[in-house]
């Protein structure tokens, strides 16, 4: 392979177009590309599920804080999910937008055992995979949290969160999770609609979780890590009550550990961190 046409590649691979379902989409495995023989590779260690309410539309500030927490993943060997969940209604459904895992890179070994010109080209591509995932992991990011709207109806959490918990978390049980839920926290259902009357009374946890048992919408969060942003956060109000942040976020910290999550940080709105890798 000359140079002009190994440029050509590179410069293939970090224009993929996301008109290639970014759900679907591959950061490409180089050693099939380069008919090089595939090394043993580490299994997936960490794997990241962003799950985003559509009915949460968040101020341009506070996408930017959302981007920013997670902008360091994609290290060699991880996993990044995005997926987005709304109220029960037409045009809108639960819907994976995202799912790639980072090329692994092999052994010194194996490296050791390469031709000079088969190793160059071979950390060049996966340099190149690694800079292509960045870059379409942050535009399906910015993508799913534009497709937010104030004015669909509130979610039925509960429901969603069921559903996203087993079709994702149940399948990994060897990778390490974690798990940012993107939503103001404000569940409309047949069980509670904490928007309405006394929080106190809506965000009985007890009660609700009873409920949840009953109906078989209770999650397993198989030990992932939990992050919450957004709870509480209202766009047009420039006021939020305490009367109504401190029984939602103790609601959703006894839903997440009552079904098997290990909670971090629940935002109210903002998570106070600079990375999730690195939370303090």
């Amino acid at each position: 392979m000359t140079r002009n046409h190994w440029k050509t590649l590179v410069q293939a691979l970090l224009c993929l177009p996301l008109s290639l379902s970014p759900a679907l989409a591959a950061t490409g495995n180089c050693y099939k590309k380069l008919q090089l023989p595939t090394p043993d590779l580490k299994p997936t260690a960490h794997i990241l599920n962003i799950f985003i309410d559509q009915t949460t539309a968040l101020s341009p500030e506070m996408k930017e804080n959302v981007a920013r927490l997670v902008s360091d993943w994609g290290d060699a060997g991880e996993q990044v999910r995005i997926a987005r969940f709304s109220a029960l209604v037409k045009g809108q459904f639960t819907e994976l937008m995202f799912d790639q895992r980072a090329d692994t890179f092999p052994d010194q070994k194996y490296l050791y055992n390469l031709r000079d010109r088969d190793r160059q080209q071979l950390e060049t591509c996966l340099k190149a995979t690694q800079e292509q995932f960045h870059e379409t992991f942050n535009q399906v990011l910015r993508k799913t949290l534009d497709m937010t709207n104030p004015k669909l109806p509130k979610s039925d959490i509960f429901y969603s969160l069921k559903r996203l918990s087993e079709s994702f978390l149940h399948r990994d049980d060897a990778a390490r999770q974690s798990v940012l839920l993107v939503t103001d926290g404000m569940e409309n259902s047949d069980y509670a609609a904490f928007h309405r009357g006394q929080p106190e009374r809506t965000m009985n946890s007890r009660k609700l979780m009873a409920q949840l048992k009953k109906h078989d919408l209770e999650p397993d969060w198989q030990q992932a890590n939990i992050y919450v942003f957004g709870l509480g956060y209202l766009p047009g109000k420039t006021y939020v009550r305490p009367r109504l942040l401190e029984p939602l976020k103790s609601f959703w910290s006894d839903y997440f550990k009552h079904s098997n999550g290990n909670v971090v940080q629940l935002g109210t709105p903002a998570i106070l961190a600079v990375s999730l890798k690195n939370p303090g």
